[in-house]
């Protein structure tokens, strides 16, 4: 399997089945790897939809507070605050399964998957966000 597909398939599996409709960040990951899909170009482009999932979750965290009753907020800021712990303790392992492999289909292999870990948080941040605006 060609490593750009590889990348792809890896990225487009974390949604679970009820975030069906792609996402407009996987929809620019998707064609920023059709324009470039080297290696570097693979990291650059998984590397700055990064950045895009991080700002959203940043959004879809201040959307959240704003819809939670005053004494509800301190349970969601606790859970954001032990969710970075273990965003930062996941990558950390992350980086220990793929350091010292050899191969450059590891570097846009690693980028994904630390993605990944950012991406769920902001479907699983959306899907409350409905709950409590419903």
């Amino acid at each position: 399997m060609k490593a750009s597909n590889f990348v792809l398939l890896t990225l487009l599996t974390v949604a679970p089945a009820s975030h069906a409709a792609k996402h407009h960040i996987d929809s620019y990951l998707e064609s920023c790897i059709d324009a470039d899909s080297t290696t570097a170009g693979m990291v650059n482009c998984t590397n700055q939809a990064y950045s895009l999932w991080d700002k959203e979750l940043n959004l879809k965290y201040i959307n959240l507070m704003s819809a939670l009753a005053p004494a509800d907020k301190q349970a969601l800021r606790n859970a954001q605050r032990q969710w970075v712990a273990f965003r930062d303790a996941e990558f950390k392992a992350i980086d220990a399964l793929y350091n010292g492999k050899d191969g450059t289909m590891y570097l846009p292999m690693r980028a994904a998957d630390r993605l990944a870990v950012v991406k769920a948080r902001v479907l699983q941040l959306s899907s409350y966000a409905n709950l409590a605006n419903d």
